[in-house]
């Protein structure tokens, strides 16, 4: 059996042209025209137009809400790149607003967290436990010995 037309359309601007077509032996819905990038759909029954326009319209909604994901998800490439597999210890000095303004200070980390360091794509760099474990302790400023 040949494909019946189901629904051929042009807007009065001109700026879309489409056809819905149904094959009846392989039950399936095939767009044509502006629409092609909409796969064939299969179907149980020969649609009547108003139920292909709401695929239609649900397809156009599907892309408009896959378009905004895309939009927002984060980029393979943006996540960061690992630099270091394994931190032995940091060493850095304290700045002017610390409680210890220009003192030195070496941090040793133990292999048990397992930390590396990460490159962002802003240049700056991250520290994170590759097994989620604390890298350091908490303090409790107003009670440790200053």
């Amino acid at each position: 059996m040949a494909e019946k037309t189901i629904l051929d359309f042009q807007s009065k601007d001109g700026m879309l042209d489409f056809t819905v077509t149904y094959d009846p032996s392989s039950r399936k819905l095939y767009f044509y025209g502006d629409l092609e990038d909409i796969p064939p759909v299969r179907v149980d029954y020969e649609p009547d137009p108003d139920e292909v326009w709401a695929l239609i319209d649900s397809y156009i909604r599907d892309l408009e809400l896959m378009e905004k994901k895309r939009k927002y998800q984060t980029n393979p490439r943006k996540r960061g790149v690992k630099i270091y597999d394994t931190i032995l210890a940091i060493e850095a000095r304290k700045g002017e607003d610390s409680l210890w303004p220009g003192e030195d200070f070496r941090h040793d980390f133990s292999p048990k967290t397992k930390a590396e360091i990460i490159g962002n794509p802003d240049g700056s760099l991250t520290i994170r436990s590759k097994v989620g474990k604390r890298l350091w302790k908490k303090f409790n400023y107003s009670e440790e010995d200053i």
